[in-house]
């Protein structure tokens, strides 16, 4: 009888490819998945989700994820009420790197500023473009990853010369970014201040095709608890900079938003800007064990990433492109190290498309004074 409904089962997921859709393989049992493109136009995004036109065929299998993961990747999302709890990986000297590659094209505050490899290939990338499309070369990196004990002294050096019990710009050891080592802040050579205007603007127009975003934009200081910050950045990857870019989401909103395509339910495909297209799904952690059994693509390049709350994002390379964007050519040079398939030189806006289918202390210090304080 076994032998039997094994071949029932193996004839029922064959029919279903040919069917075009997607399938799952759990304990015996085929699950039936759809994917959901979405309309950047639509107000609101998560809205009015009909079955898709098209669906992708992939299987999944597990990989056992240790729960500490859940801390450690570029999408954590670290504010007053989440704090950091990753482990100091992967950091470089940002100085020292940009000597490695031979940029003369933004300034770095001294050889102890780190941050993580990933972002700091991306920044270099970035720079070298800004250069080159402006002439600019007065930008500096005044700050990057901060221990704990470097964090709590900031907030009470600040605590100390305004003599109020609460820091209004600086967060306590443990609620900053900058212990993440996924975000830096930037500065003018000279007597002007980074605001992201005039050419300056090129940079938080373009940070995105490097895995990058202005962690705290205009307008969104009731969400995320921090004023508007155009000096801050923070790397989150490919293709979420595109995404959170092109729908103006904070990482709050974006940490969110993401939690409405879960494993079991409509997962979200995304073309990034240079085409090649990602499929993107969330995945709780299990509490009840020191580890989670992830759902993985079989035979495709993925990425788990935790949020630093309650489980993973697993975003997957399709190996995809859409036909009406550009398809990078093998040798060409990429914007920023992390994904070989970004080219440089793209101008457009980025697009993508949906086939019908959370009292907060300020987290940052200005600047100059993260530059002396540091």
């Amino acid at each position: 009888m076994k032998k039997i409904l094994d071949v029932i089962l193996s004839l029922a997921l064959v029919a279903g490819l040919g069917f075009g859709g997607y399938y799952i393989v759990s304990n015996g049992t085929v699950i039936d998945q759809t994917t959901t493109y979405y309309d950047p136009d639509a107000q609101p995004i998560t809205e009015e989700v009909t079955e898709p036109e098209n669906q992708s065929n992939i299987l999944f299998e597990s990989e056992e994820v240790p729960n500490t993961e859940v801390n450690n990747s570029p999408l954590i999302l670290v504010n007053s009420n989440f704090a950091c709890n990753s482990e100091e990986a992967n950091l470089v000297s940002l100085y020292v790197k940009r000597l490695e590659a031979d940029s003369h094209s933004f300034g770095v505050r001294d050889e102890e500023l780190l941050v993580r490899e990933i972002m700091a290939d991306a920044l270099i990338r970035m720079f070298d473009d800004f250069n080159a499309a402006t002439q600019a070369d007065n930008v500096v990196v005044v700050s990057g990853f901060r221990t704990a004990e470097d964090q709590q002294s900031l907030y009470e050096e600040d605590l100390e010369e305004t003599g109020l019990d609460y820091s209004e710009k600086v967060a306590p050891a443990g609620y900053s970014e900058h212990q993440t080592g996924w975000c830096v802040d930037l500065d003018i050579d000279g007597d002007e201040e980074f605001d992201g205007t005039d050419v300056q603007s090129w940079i938080l127009e373009n940070c995105y095709k490097y895995g990058m975003v202005l962690r705290y934009p205009e307008g969104k200081q009731e969400i995320t608890g921090i004023q508007y910050e155009p000096w801050h950045f923070r790397y989150v990857g490919f293709p979420h900079a595109t995404i959170m870019s092109n729908e103006g989401m904070c990482l709050e909103e974006y940490t969110d938003f993401l939690k409405g395509y879960p494993y079991d339910g409509n997962h979200l495909q995304v073309t990034d800007y240079d085409g090649r297209i990602y499929e993107i799904f969330y995945y709780p952690m299990d509490t009840e064990f020191e580890s989670t059994l992830v759902p993985i693509p079989i035979g495709l390049d993925y990425e788990i990433c935790g949020n630093n709350i309650d489980g993973f994002i697993v975003t997957v390379d399709t190996g995809e492109y859409d036909e009406t964007e550009p398809v990078p050519a093998e040798d060409e040079e990429i914007a920023g190290d992390a994904d070989p398939e970004q080219p440089d030189d793209w101008s457009e806006e980025p697009e993508f498309e949906e086939i019908p289918d959370g009292d907060t202390p300020d987290d940052e210090v200005a600047p100059e004074e993260d530059a002396e304080e540091n």
